[in-house]
């Protein structure tokens, strides 16, 4: 007798987080041509990561929560959820880190966190 599992299979699951994966890989990439091999571009090394930072958290959070807390591999945060993890990351990154840490303030950060969660958002919409 064969068991089966309430999980789909790997082309279900990348056709669902397409956006997550290039996200995540284009962040990765980044941190890594930044750190590792010592490659430069001081705009993008300004802004990127900044406007990643609200797709890039929600990829890993729904990544780790969908399977776990609501036991489906399909399902995208609400507006809500994602203005939550946008007021999160500013709050973290923007006033408390420069206040205790090697972080500074600006502005232009918090335009990126912005311009990240509403391109993300209808993205996700679009697809949906």
């Amino acid at each position: 007798m064969k068991i089966q599992s309430n999980r789909p299979n790997t082309k279900e699951l990348f056709r669902f987080y397409y956006l997550e994966i290039i996200i995540l890989i284009l962040g990765i990439s980044h941190q890594l041509m930044q750190k590792i091999y010592n490659v430069s571009m001081p705009f993008i090394d300004s802004y990127l990561d900044d406007l990643l930072a609200v797709p890039f958290f929600s990829s890993v959070i729904l990544m780790i929560e969908n399977p776990i807390v609501y036991r489906t591999y399909f399902r995208k945060h609400s507006l809500f959820q994602l203005f939550s993890i946008l007021i999160t990351i500013t709050v973290l990154f923007e006033f408390i880190f420069p206040r205790i840490g090697n972080y500074t303030f600006d502005y232009w950060d918090i335009l990126c966190y912005f311009l990240g969660f509403i391109s993300y958002y209808m993205s996700i919409k679009k697809a949906s």
